[in-house]
């Protein structure tokens, strides 16, 4: 007996609209509450050769500690990890990041790109890294958020207690405490 025509939608049409609407507005207070974050980079990373998912966090994940280990800083991001499967006239794109970031202490956007390179593999024309300059309104926030909803893109939320001026942490440990006199020890110098 085939049944397909009797199967109905778990969530109906009306209710659908009804979660989208909601998931607008509740995106738009998460870009206003993390827009509210000192950040410094808007940054694009992307391969220049195929890596499976795995291949790519790793890599992104080690480029981070590298980071944080060369500047002797903490670093706080916002990263959102994307990918496209060819369909509906549109060209497949690999696996790649778009971040937001602030380091403890300053630091040039082709610093960034080059240390990058050296740990992704050196770029095509199409591939590589792009890091600018924050611009606050741009809302680079949003364009790092933009694919918030989908479930098959990763999300690294990281350090945002040093950057946000809302979160307020709780007890910290010794290593905590460490970081955060790190971080603004190299915010002052950066000021001065």
């Amino acid at each position: 007996m085939n049944n397909k025509g009797n199967i109905k939608s778990p969530v109906r049409l009306r209710d659908r609209k009804t979660v989208t609407r909601w998931n607008r507005r509740q995106r738009r207070e998460d870009y206003a509450w993390l827009r509210l974050a000192r950040w410094e980079f808007l940054c694009t990373f992307t391969f220049p050769q195929i890596v499976s998912d795995a291949q790519a966090i790793d890599v992104l994940k080690r480029f981070i500690n590298h980071l944080e280990r060369t500047l002797r800083c903490s670093v706080s991001l916002i990263c959102s990890s994307e990918k496209r499967l060819s369909g509906c006239g549109r060209p497949a794109c690999g696996r790649h990041f778009h971040l937001v970031m602030t380091c403890g202490i300053s630091v040039s956007p082709t610093f960034i790109e080059s240390l990058w390179t050296d740990m992704a593999g050196w770029p095509r024309a199409d591939a590589g890294a792009k890091v600018d300059a924050y611009d606050p309104a741009r809302n680079g926030v949003g364009y790092v958020l933009k694919l918030m909803d989908r479930s098959h893109d990763d999300w690294l939320f990281r350090n945002l207690h040093l950057v946000h001026p809302e979160i307020q942490a709780g007890p910290l440990n010794s290593r905590q405490r460490r970081n955060l006199r790190r971080h603004d020890k190299g915010r002052r110098e950066y000021k001065d």
